[in-house]
Order: C-alpha cells, then structure tokens, then sequence
C-alpha cells in the first residue's frame, strides 16, 4: 500500500487461463477470427465451424469473447469437452444438456431426459420450444480433439451422435475448437462431423495488436518505452501466453507506489527467468500438445544446440548429431518429418542461416525445463520398434536363452546404435553366454557403452576383462586385455588380480618346459612386466635353442655317415658313423629332456633299441648297418634321458651356467666317442679273425 493509503493497482496481465469477462476486459484482436464466424453462421446453408490452432494460442478466450462478437439472436452454449473422453456417452450428454438450459435459462433436465434417446427426442424438442422461432442455438464445444474416438468411452459413439443432431436441426449452429489439424483425426470425425466444415487456423497476433495488449493493459501505472515493447515482441512473438506471462512479471518486478515505472529492454530480459518458472505449466502444456515424439525431441535438441533467446540457428544435421551425442539414434528421415511438421505448425522457422525457435521465449523454457538428457520416456516411443526388440531380448533373457536375448538387443541397436538400455542388456547377456567368442565380444560391448555414457562406473567392464583375460588364448589378446586393465582401474582393484593371474599362468606354462610353453611364459612375464622371471625363461629359451642346434648338426653328420658307410665299409668310417650316431643319440637326448616330451619313450626303450642296434649290426653288417646305427643313437638318447632328466625337474629353471653346460657336454661327447671307437674296435677284430 502506498503512503498515501491507495492501493496498488491489480496486475493487470494474465498468467494463465482463457479470458472469459463479459465485457472483454484485457482482450485484444483477433477481429479477422470473429469476421470469419460471423460470415459462416450467416450462411444459407449452415456447417460446422472449425477454429484450430497449437495450445496456448488464445483458441479458448477466442470461444469465450465469441457470444459479445455475435449478433443477439444467437444463443451461445460454452462447453468443455477437457476431461470427457474417460466419460459415458450419456455423462456428456448430461453435462452439455445441463450448459444448454443455463444458457436458454430453462429448468436443468434429469438424467433420464438427457441420455442418448432423450437427448435427441425430448430434450432437443424442449429447446426448440423454449428458444422459439427468433433464437438460434450455436454450441461452442471447447477442446473437440480430445474426444476423438476410444473403443468404449464417450468419444466412441458422442462425434458419431453429435453429427446426427447437426444434420437433423439445420438451424443449430456448431462451432468446434481444436489443438490439431483435421488431418490429424481420425476418419470417424471426419466423416461424421468435419467433411462439410469451414475452418480456419488461429495463429499468433501482429506485432500492432501486441503494443496495443502491452500499452493498453499497463495503462497510467507503467509505461513501455518503444525498445520495451519491441523486445516483449521479439521474446514473445505474438503468442498471447507467452506475451501475457512476460508482461505479468515485468509488472512485479517494477510497479512503483510513488511513481509510474518506465520499462527498458533491460527490465523485459531481466524478467524471461522468473516468466519461465511462472509459465511452466502453461509452456509444458504447449509442449506436451505436439503429436509426435520426435517433434518434443527436436525442439529439445534445437533448443541445445542454439540459444533461442539470442536468436541463434542450428542447421538440421547439427540438432541430430547433438541428439547422437546424447544417445538417442533418430534417423535423418525422420528428423526431417518432424522439423517439417513443427514448421507447418508454427513452431518453427528455417530460413538459409539455419532453424530456430518462433517464440523464443518458449524456446527458453525448453531448453531449460525439457533438456534432452530427461527425454528416456520420449525415446522409447520415437523408436518405438527398436524398444519392442529391447523388450523382446528381456523376455528371452528371463527364460534364459541368451542367444535369443542377445539377438533380439542386437537388433534394436541396429534401429537404435545409441540405444543405451539396450547395450548395456547386450553386454550383460553376452557375459553370461559359455560361447567363448561370446564372452569376447562381451568386452566390445560394454566399451560400446563405456562410448554412449563415459561417466558410467568401469566395474562391469573390468570385471569382463578379467573373464575375457583369464580364458585369451593368444599373447597379444592377453597383453591387449591387461593393458586396457591397467587404462581402467584407477583404484587398483582388479590389476592386482590380472598381474596375479598371469604370473600363475606362467609359472605353469614354464615348469612345462617346452620350448613353446617356455617362450610363451617369457611373454607373459613380460607383459606384468617381471623382468627377472622373463630373463629365467630366457635362459631357458637360450638352452633350447643349443639342445636343438647340437641335435641338428649331429643329424646331418649322422646321415652322411651312414651314406657314406654304405659304399665305404672301411674302418674310419665305420668309427665316423658310429660317433655321429652317438653324438645325434646325444643331442636327441638333450632337446627331449628340455622339451620334456619325449623322456618316457626314450627311456622306455633306449636300452633294447640300443642292444638291438649292436645285435643287427653284428649279424646283418651289410643290409642292416642303417638300422643298427638308428636304433644305437636312440639307445644312446635314452641312456642319456636317464643321466639328464632329474636335472629338469625343479619348479624353477636354473638360471643359465655356460661353463658347467660346456662341461656336461664335453663329458657326454668322450664318452659317446670312447663307446663308438670301442664298438670299431670289436668290429675291426672280428672282420680280421674271419678272413684269416
């Protein structure tokens, strides 16, 4: 209250609600609209009237003014159709019976005179009479589109009904008003109502009715400098909530008990944040109007990718890769339909510098209040096949059949890639598959969804890659595996695990021995990066190779021998072949202790091959020196197996002693050479014996 005990004027702008005074206080425009129902209800022949338009757009204060706008003959019956589709027939016939005797001022109808046979026989007939001859009832049904048909309720027999009543009382009027397109109906309304209607669409007011609304309701109170005016314009852009919202809140924001307050620009933007709370049911009532979910997606994409109260644009393939960004895949067709659409309805405007919102005060709204990250409920039905298959999978995996489940995830995700509900059910299903490869690409998987949400906890993820660490069958799948491991686990949980776990595996390979195992657990110590147990396995390695090199040289050394043997059956050569027999025994004996797979058949039958060897040497000399000198060298490696093996069975290798190896090895070659030279000995004096 002001100091001089005047009280403050009432605010003036409306926040919300249609505009229904009698006398139009705080209505403006829209003379084009009641030119054009004036026009229609005059007609010879009179149709329904169909007034359209998006939500918040006036379309209810429209209806609400029309009664003062036509001529007196006319009886104007209000009636809300918001909330009567979940309704019988006979309930709405009972409600609009009930709004037609208030308007006529005749005694309210029971509900027997007003279900469906009443309604048309004798309820109809008690307004002809009560009206008489120099009064015409035009019914203006609120909110038409909601009734639209449901097996059921009202809306499936009241359109069908209400067209019956039209087409038998010709004098009656009907005016529909709508938030859709006719097209947008179904063909039941259509066919029974909106075939023969005159429509026209209610859109947003000229920027002259809006200085006129601003000047005209602020009044003495507050004055609005031109710039003020032109920037409630530019914010609101003719819509009548939105102007009205902002112009509320500059209201309480500047009123002065003392003096007439003079609005800026300043003042206007300084007001859009409290206006967007302010309007929130309203702007989310708009919002929630549009038809399709990819519409509410786009805008919220739009809204993202450009600031609408700045006026920037944003090209189409910027709005879908920024809805990519956030996980939700909307093909390019169908991001154009709806871009296509929001254009037809005013929503939007493209031009060649890009697309942006008409009303950037809405857009404003929201970009803060419908940001795309809380749109999961509006994914779902903008693909709404890929979440069948989800679903589907879901069904498949609760029975178990995760081969059915992770094809049916597999699926969504190629109508949806950045589906996340999806993916992570893949990932999930594909862990628990027994398939090996399946558990492989459980990896892939969920990196696939470490990709679609970064921020997503490693611990799935990790706990695959020690499943998928710990059954690789290859070094380099190992070494890629514990490396990603390592990327991951910033808290240390799991590394330990994997460096424990393939310390283990190469402890196994390694007391193994082969060279293969052997090389295999150098490997792995390397990739743990245990650089003293990758040098142990080195070494081992390094007596490997020299095992074979000596079996190697020895062999060729052999086989020439007993060629040349053959053809040369001189002493000398005899002596030759049967070290080189020797020596290749040796060398074979080496390699298969260090290789630890032939130790059992050598040692099993060393002995007899090698007495069978002199056996078949003694007697067969001429056709049996192959043989002989064969199975002498296996008889040689098995005896060797026997010296040899106990100094390999130890759970560590030894580490690499040149000097004692070079040692053992001159050893077993004399020995081997006495043995042979021994053997040419025996042979030269038995061939001398038999030819004295």
């Amino acid at each position: 209250m002001a100091a001089t005990g005047t009280l403050r004027p009432a605010n003036p702008f409306a926040a919300g609600g249609a505009l229904s005074s009698a006398d139009g206080r705080g209505f403006f425009g829209r003379d084009d609209i009641f030119s054009f129902v004036r026009s229609a209800l005059n007609a010879t022949q009179r149709v329904p009237i169909l007034l359209y338009g998006q939500r918040r757009i006036g379309k209810s204060s429209i209806l609400r003014q029309l009664p003062r706008m036509l001529p007196d003959d006319l009886v104007c019956v209000y009636f809300d159709l918001q909330g009567k589709a979940n309704q019988t027939l006979d309930q709405v016939l009972y409600g609009l019976a009930r709004a037609i005797a208030d308007a006529l001022g005749m005694s309210r109808p029971e509900r027997q005179e007003a279900d469906e046979d009443g309604f048309r026989t004798g309820f109809l007939a008690r307004v002809a009479r009560e009206a008489g001859s120099l009064r015409r009832l035009v019914l203006l049904l609120d909110e038409f589109d909601v009734v639209d048909p449901r097996p059921g309720m009202a809306s499936e027999r009241f359109i069908p009904f209400l067209g019956e009543v039209v087409a038998s009382n010709a004098q009656m009027g009907l005016i529909l008003v709508m938030g859709r397109r006719t097209d947008e109906l179904s063909e039941t309304a259509n066919a029974a109502i909106l075939k023969d209607a005159v429509q026209m669409r209610i859109g947003r007011l000229e920027p002259p009715v809006v200085e006129a609304l601003v000047r005209g309701l602020a009044g003495s109170a507050m004055r609005f400098s031109d710039a003020a005016v032109a920037r409630v314009v530019a914010l609101g852009a003719g819509n009548p909530f939105c102007t009205q919202v902002l112009c509320h809140v500059v209201w309480l924001r500047n009123l002065r008990d003392d003096a007439t307050a003079l609005i800026a620009p300043a003042d206007v933007d300084a007001a859009v944040g409290q206006a967007i709370e302010l309007g929130t049911n309203g702007m989310n009532w708009i919002y929630d109007g549009l038809d399709r979910p990819e519409q509410r997606l786009f805008l919220s994409a739009l809204s993202e990718a450009a600031d609408p109260l700045t006026g920037q644009r944003a090209s189409l393939d910027a709005v879908q890769r920024l809805l990519r960004a956030k996980h939700i895949g909307i093909s390019a067709g169908d991001l154009e339909r709806a871009s296509r659409e929001l254009r037809a309805w005013d929503v939007i405007e493209t031009d060649e510098t890009g697309t942006h919102f008409v009303v950037p005060l809405l857009g404003a709204w929201v970009r803060k209040e419908r940001p795309v990250v809380l749109l999961e409920r509006e994914v779902r039905f903008a693909s709404p096949r890929a979440w069948a298959l989800y679903e589907a999978g879901l069904v498949c995996l609760e029975r178990g059949d995760i081969d059915g489940a992770t094809r049916d995830f597999r699926s969504a995700l190629q109508e949806n890639s950045v589906f996340l509900e999806a993916q992570l059910a893949l990932a999930g299903a594909l862990r628990k598959s027994e398939r090996h490869d399946d558990r492989e690409r459980a990896v892939e998987a969920w990196e696939r969804v470490r990709e679609l949400q970064p921020d997503l906890p490693a611990t799935d993820l990790l706990d695959t890659l020690m499943a998928s660490l710990e059954a690789a069958r290859t070094g380099p799948l190992k070494a890629s595996r514990f490396k990603r491991i390592q990327e991951l686990d910033l808290e240390g949980t799991i590394l330990p695990r994997a460096v424990r776990l393939l310390r283990e595996q190469a402890n196994r390979k390694l007391e193994i021995g082969r060279e293969t195992t052997v090389q295999e657990a150098k490997a792995l110590y390397e990739i743990i990066g245990d650089e003293r147990a990758a040098a142990s396995a080195a070494a081992v390695l390094k007596q490997h190779a020299w095992y074979n090199g000596v079996s190697g040289v020895s062999f060729l050394l052999w086989m020439g021998a007993i060629a040349l043997a053959q053809f040369v059956p001189y002493a000398p050569v005899v002596a030759f072949a049967i070290m080189a027999s020797a020596a290749f025994g040796v060398g074979t004996s080496w390699a298969s202790v260090a290789e630890k797979s032939l130790k059992l058949s050598l040692r099993t039958m060393g002995l007899p091959f090698f007495a069978g060897g002199v056996v078949a040497g003694t007697l067969i000399w001429q056709f049996g020196g192959s043989i002989a000198w064969g199975t002498i060298a296996a008889g040689f490696a098995g005896l060797m197996n026997v010296v040899l093996a106990p100094t390999f069975e130890r759970e560590e290798p030894p580490a690499p002693q040149p000097a004692r190896q070079s040692e053992g090895l001159l050893v077993t070659v004399i020995g081997g050479m006495i043995t042979g030279l021994e053997s040419v000995r025996s042979r030269i004096e038995s061939t001398t014996k038999t030819d004295r």
